[in-house]
């Protein structure tokens, strides 16, 4: 197989594109035979736009080929990372995809190439895709997210990654066979609720109804190969919240396959309950786990139910004391936030309180008020501005 190429897909955010090439042409490589593409989406009449095309024209890449195509007519994000994607079918058989407000480790490149070596060796099955990024973050309920340890420098998630992705050319075309209808999520789907309402554009969310459907995963880095300065673009404005610590020397790193991992989530961000071992097999072989509380009971199969959602005859109780709160199950800390039980006799709420959330995870509501406060200001400013501007 040869090397991967990278592919950048930027817009019209000049300063963006600069700070990732910064980081790329200073990443550690072992071939000078690596295409890049950087493709940039149009935007007619945007001196912004010029800039960023001028940018990736003039940017020396050392180390192989360089491609830059500046699209004729505006996709939108969907079918600008779709149409990337689209370059695996019959140009390359692997790709890294990083967008444009993204940086990367010196070493990411290799890591790359590892998880190449790795899951191409037979490892491949029910992998839909990698990530260079390591998701820290439950975008269902704006919370912090972690991964339990199980001694492996990867876990597994069914949520594709967009903020440093790699795949092959037979993930893409997995997809590609699936998505040939031009699926859409339709709220039928038992998918979270950011999915099921959020924005249709989304490539990721139609990836994840994939994902889902088929029974694949991601594989996830536990350290982040890339991290995201959340410059303002299509689907959020401004924000540091996805920055992520960086790997900053190289490794050898120790993978894990789908069949020995005890590091595996759903789309909801909730462990497998394949992942807990050494429990009651007439309990936990027949289990959905909803510590976030967000699933649906109506759309839960299985007759037991572990969750933070009030239960009136819980079988077993799970305090809220370790990080992350997977472990609280694991080694049976004692306590009233978790609850297992018959799926019937848990209320469909939301979730018991935000004061254990705050709690656990050191959010002040001081500072959150702060924030709010701020947030407040800003829509406010934009109103007057549209307004009175």
């Amino acid at each position: 197989m040869s090397n991967p190429a990278i592919c950048i897909v930027g817009f019209n955010r000049p300063d963006s594109l600069s700070r990732l090439l910064s980081s790329i042409s200073n990443a550690k490589y072992y071939s000078k035979d690596i295409e890049l593409v950087i493709s940039i989406d149009c935007k007619a009449n945007d001196e912004k736009n010029r800039q960023t095309v001028e940018i990736a024209r003039n940017f020396d890449w050392k180390y192989g080929k360089k491609e830059v195509i500046h699209r004729e007519n505006n996709y939108g994000l969907k079918a600008h990372i779709l149409a990337c994607g689209d370059m695996l079918l019959d140009k390359y058989d692997s790709m890294i995809m990083l967008e444009d407000d993204l940086f990367v480790s010196p070493y990411f490149y290799d890591y790359s190439l590892q998880l190449l070596k790795y899951y191409q060796g037979g490892n491949l099955h029910k992998i839909a895709g990698f990530s260079l990024y390591n998701h820290r973050f439950n975008e269902t309920v704006g919370l912090p997210f972690e991964a339990i340890d199980d001694g492996y420098d990867n876990y597994f998630l069914q949520m594709p990654s967009s903020w440093g992705q790699m795949w092959t050319r037979e993930q893409w075309k997995s997809f590609k066979m699936w998505y040939k209808d031009e699926k859409l999520i339709d709220g039928s789907e038992n998918l979270p609720s950011n999915i099921l309402y959020g924005s249709k554009k989304s490539w990721k969310w139609i990836f994840t109804k994939y994902i889902v459907e088929k029974d694949f995963y991601f594989v996830y880095p536990s350290i982040s190969l890339t991290t995201n300065f959340g410059d303002a673009g299509t689907h959020h404005n401004n924000t540091n919240s996805f920055q992520v610590p960086l790997l900053v020397s190289n490794k050898q790193f120790h993978f894990s396959s789908i069949d020995n991992s005890l590091s595996m989530y759903d789309s909801f961000c909730e462990l497998l309950p394949k992942c807990i071992k050494d429990k009651d097999a007439t309990l936990f072989s027949n289990l959905t786990i909803d510590l976030y509380g967000t699933k649906n009971i109506s759309k839960i199969e299985t007759k037991y139910l572990l969750s933070s959602k009030k239960c009136h005859k819980p079988i077993l109780s799970f305090g809220m004391e370790l990080k992350p709160m997977d472990l609280n199950v694991l080694f049976g800390v004692k306590g009233d936030m978790f609850n297992l039980g018959v799926k019937d006799d848990f209320e469909n709420e939301v979730c018991k309180t935000r004061k254990y959330d705050m709690e656990y995870y050191n959010i002040s509501l001081k500072h959150t008020k702060r924030l709010l406060s701020l947030a407040y200001k800003m829509v406010l400013s934009k109103i007057k501005g549209k307004i009175f501007g």
